[in-house]
């Protein structure tokens, strides 16, 4: 292999990338290694980039003035060798010339460049213009452009009133107006309940979806800011707003609205109709304002009230969030956003008095829902007169867009499935899968009445989305068909979509098999994360909290979701129960009605089960401590101590709780284990639950540290130990079997668990509680297990995959890959897990046809479209890269590539809230080359193994932390190792 051009050589020995070795120790990297170190000094292409406000770039409605700022580096050529920031300066102002500053930080010595607090003051609605200026190790200064943010409401007072047509039915509200003078600036802000499509002269205003977002609207109802600047014109004017049901006031319209449990379980809890879904008001509220300045300095305020405003019905008759919508043309008033419109037939807009207006206090929202791509079929097939099925060919998250021709008051009807019938090709409305209960079927449809347009009319979905691939037109037929008399379907496309946040890791290898797995997994989570993280886009769309946790690393490997977590956290906070909290379930819900008590899903708007046999559904540790753990792994990822101080006392409340339902044992034993195992005994509640805990107690010592209280460092890493402490009495055993120490799955004592277990595995139930995957992989992978026993435990957490295979719920999967990959068994995770032919395995799916990931690791599943089993994300990163944080955001990580027995390449890179990370290994032969790319103001630890004397680098610290391995300390630029394989 050719040296490359001016790099100087260096030889080391290393092994693992033909063949990976049972070893104890993370350092695995590629066998007999050559290294080549860039030596080039600072380069002008190196830049700022990434300037956000609290996680956020260019943010339309900041409502805190307890901001923060980051920004991080670039360096497109890698040549900028061991850059570090030294000092900083922010200069902020409302004018983009920042001659007259609202803050000037001065030089800070600092290499910080992570959530830096802004200490000056902000005023509402105002476009502030900042900047960074740099300086580096080497005495040169570096300055970013300017960034910009708008201030939302803050605590300023609404001149807008609530207001609507004193129903709960769909409307059209509009205002007419003139500006008299030219326009200088000009700010909207808007909420309509559920949800609202925002129009201004005769078009939609910006590219959202599904405003607001989904929230607890007792607690908080989001506006949406926008800028009309360039909207807003001399002369007439029009604002419009159209409104719909979604979660505030739902309505069903005889379809699918939520499950309902039948067969071997009808009924859940004896209070199951009592605590389903309640409607949070019983009218449909809007509220606008607009906020004009002209150029003269004078400003206008423009807002809803009840005696300038117009409403009428909507065309919209029906808005059922989970998908149906439906639509009547000859009800639109043509051209009804456009200043020209006619609209004295109207009536004017009723105020919504106080005490049924919404709760929730109005806050901005932040990062909005938007198209992530437009989907045209890839095939239609007519199955019957009338009746076509479309294939969109991916399941998602999507909204339908639709074209037809056809006579007035004709009917055409779109019915969307994730999959389809075996038996007709017609789509599959039964949600049952490979399941003993019976869910029912999901009708989800939508009804399009014709305007009678000869030309053609076009609608599209606007105030729900639907989970499907596959698509069933009724009362149609395509243009070139003749035998029928129905309505001509002229044009169908699916939008799929997702959170407005950047993608920002990629993945590709020389195994299509890897590159399929990775999309299937990334499909899943894009159609999950909406305003909330849903666990299905079709029949729950609910914000269950155990997958946001568990999930975090792997999503944020994947897209920049830290402002949409920082929401998670704050729905959280919401929903959590204090002392003179307000009952809305009249007391039937008086057991979770205690100090700190978070329930499993946030926010929630159905309550439909208390208990069911494995356990407890509403109060389950591991949905809880989301309030924890996510916090946790935000702070790792993104590097803002904010997070910590913004959900520090909430999780310490519901720590608390957690303690409070200690057992006299001293562990935590309701919930539900290891949900979404297939082996019910394997769920190991008390082993999961009370690792849990002992988790929370840490996090919140550390976080303590972090926010310099001293005192709860010292209690809660003293809780810690003494659960620990207790979890290791009361849990490990030694098995005379295998002449080793392992954690046995704690039995639950209680006859309908061990029914329920012997209906879905006879065979486990026979043999009862063991040393099950979980139990052993959570006390390894939270250094539960004392140091001597830890080699057994490892032994024991083989022992059982060997066993078993891989049977593991949503819990486990992310503890067994992590202390796998961590001690050198990745051959093994791809080998049995990724692309196993059996399941559990994720290329089945892929063989299977699917093209997001299913609910569970079954061929028909309930859902095709969860993200909860998909902790297999995080291992394209920390897996075949090596790369993990060891400081927050990415200021210093380590870097392990791998390549195992037949990877040829892999290639990964990463924008961190540091900057861009690179990682690309490429075999040729019987050797390879690595390029890494560290980002200026970075470290990275590279750990090889066997360096030989030739190989020890003058230019970087080294250390021998084993015999015959070297960790190597490397600053920013690109360094490239040749391989010998």
């Amino acid at each position: 292999m050719a040296r490359p051009p001016g790099y100087p050589v260096y030889h080391c020995a290393m092994h693992g990338l033909v063949h990976e070795q049972d070893v104890n120790d993370s350092t695995l990297i590629p066998s007999t290694l050559s290294l080549f170190l860039s030596a080039s000094s600072n380069s002008t292409t190196m830049r700022i980039i990434n300037a956000k406000v609290d996680g956020y770039a260019e943010q339309l409605g900041v409502d805190r003035s307890d901001i923060t700022f980051s920004w991080a580096y670039d360096d497109d050529e890698g040549v900028s060798s061991n850059v570090e920031q030294t000092a900083w300066r922010i200069t902020v102002g409302t004018d983009a010339s920042l001659a007259v500053s609202s803050w000037d930080s001065g030089v800070v010595e600092s290499s910080g460049s992570l959530g830096v607090e802004y200490r000056g003051q902000l005023e509402p609605l105002t476009r502030y213009f900042w900047r960074v200026e740099a300086h580096f190790n080497d005495g040169s200064t570096l300055t970013s452009d300017i960034s910009t943010f708008v201030t939302g409401k803050l605590d300023s007072p609404w001149a807008g009133k609530w207001v609507g047509n004193n129903t709960s039915d769909p409307f059209y509200l509009r205002r007419q107006w003139s500006a008299t003078k030219p326009v200088k600036q000009a700010f909207t802000v808007v909420s309509g309940l559920g949800h609202f499509v925002f129009h201004l002269n005769g078009r939609k205003v910006s590219d959202h979806e599904m405003d607001p977002g989904w929230t607890n609207y007792r607690k908080v109802v989001p506006y949406v800011l926008f800028d009309v600047t360039d909207e807003i014109r001399q002369g007439p004017n029009a604002f419009g707003v159209e409104v719909a049901n979604g979660w505030y006031h739902g309505k069903a319209g005889g379809r699918f609205f939520q499950l309902e449990a039948t067969g071997i379980v009808p009924k859940l809890s004896p209070n199951v109709e009592e605590l389903e879904y309640q409607t949070f008001g019983d009218v449909l509220p809007a509220i606008v304002e607009v906020h004009v300045q002209y150029e003269d300095g004078t400003t206008e305020v423009v807002a809803t009230d009840d005696t300038t405003w117009r409403v009428c019905e909507s065309a919209t008759t029906l808005a059922n969030i989970f998908g149906s919508e439906d639509f009547d043309a000859r009800k639109e008033p043509v051209g009804w956003t456009l200043p020209t419109f006619d609209d004295t037939t109207w009536e004017t807009a009723q105020a919504i008095p106080v005490d049924r207006a919404p709760l929730g206090a109005l806050t901005a929202q932040i990062q909005p829902v938007a198209v992530k791509k437009v989907y045209e079929p890839i095939s239609i097939t007519q199955l019957g007169v009338g009746k076509l099925i479309v294939d969109m060919g991916q399941n998602m998250a999507g909204m339908l867009e639709i074209s037809v021709r056809g006579a007035s008051g004709e009917v055409v009807k779109f019915s969307m499935a994730e999959k389809l019938r075996a038996d007709n090709g017609d789509i599959e409305v039964r949600v049952d899968g490979d399941h003993l209960i019976q869910w029912g079927d999901c009708n989800v449809r939508h009804e399009y009445t014709l305007r009678g347009d000869d030309k053609g009319e076009q609608w599209k979905q606007q105030f729900s989305y639907y989970g499907g691939r596959y698509v069933r037109v009724d009362n149609a037929r395509l243009p070139d068909d003749e035998s029928s008399a129905f309505p001509e379907l002229l044009a169908i496309r699916a939008h799929y979509i997702t959170i407005k946040a950047p993608v920002i890791g990629k993945f590709s290898s020389s195994d299509q098999r890897l590159n399929d797995v990775y999309r299937l997994v990334t499909e899943a989570v894009d159609s999950n994360l909406q305003s909330t993280h849903t666990d299905c886009p079709c029949y729950e769309k609910a914000a269950w909290l155990e997958a946001s946790q568990i999930m975090a690393p792997s999503i944020m490997f994947h897209r920049d979701v830290s402002f949409l977590y920082a929401k998670i956290f704050a729905d959280i906070r919401a929903d959590q129960w204090h002392a003179g909290d307000r009952d809305f379930y009249n007391g039937k819900l008086a057991q979770y009605q205690k100090e700190g008590f978070i329930g499993s899903r946030a926010p929630v708007y159905e309550i439909k089960w208390t208990s069911i046999p494995p356990g407890d559904i509403w109060d389950i540790p591991p949905w809880g401590s989301c309030i924890a753990i996510g916090p946790h792994w935000h702070h790792l990822y993104y590097g803002n101590d904010k997070v910590v101080a913004d959900n520090y006392e909430a999780a310490k409340a519901y720590t608390k709780y957690l303690g409070s339902r200690a057992t006299a044992e001293g562990l935590i034993e309701h919930g539900l284990g290891d949900w979404g195992n297939q082996n019910v005994h394997e769920m190991a509640k008390a082993n999961v639950e009370t690792a849990t805990y002992y988790l929370d107690l840490a996090i919140i010592r550390d976080f303590a540290k972090i926010v310099g209280n001293d005192a709860d460092a010292a209690e809660y890493g003293k809780q810690a130990e003494t659960v620990r402490d207790n979890y290791v009495t009361r849990l490990m055993e030694f098995d005379t079997t295998t002449k080793r120490w392992g954690f046995r799955a704690k039995a639950d004592p209680r006859l309908s668990f061990r029914l329920i277990n012997a209906i879905f595995s006879f065979k486990a139930w026979l043999r009862g509680p063991g040393m099950t995957p979980i139990s052993q992989a959570m006390p390894l992978m939270l250094d539960m297990v004392p140091a001597e026993r830890a080699e057994d435990v490892l032994a024991t957490l083989r022992h059982t995959l060997d066993t078993d295979g891989y049977s593991c719920g949503e819990l486990s999967l992310p503890y067994v890959i992590n202390v796998l990959r961590k001690h050198g068994y990745n051959q093994d995770i791809l080998d049995n897990l990724v692309v196993a032919k059996e399941h559990p395995s994720y290329y089945r799916f892929c063989e299977h046809g699917e093209t997001s990931l299913p609910e569970y690791f079954i061929d028909n599943a309930r859902s095709r479209n969860h993200d909860m089993m998909g902790s297999i994300l995080q291992w394209f990163y920390n897996g075949l890269a090596g790369l993990e944080p060891t400081k927050p955001g990415f200021k210093q990580f380590t870097v392990r590539p791998w390549l195992g027995k037949m990877l040829t390449n892999i290639n990964v890179e990463y924008m961190s809230a540091s900057g861009r990370i690179s990682v690309v290994a490429t075999r040729s032969g019987t050797s390879a080359i690595v390029d890494l790319v560290v980002p200026p103001n970075t470290r990275c630890s590279a750990q090889l193994d066997r360096v030989l004397p030739a190989g020890r680098v003058a230019t970087w610290n080294s250390v021998e932390v084993a015999e015959g391995r070297s960790e190597f300390d490397l600053g920013s630029g690109r360094h490239q190792f040749i391989i010998s394989v």
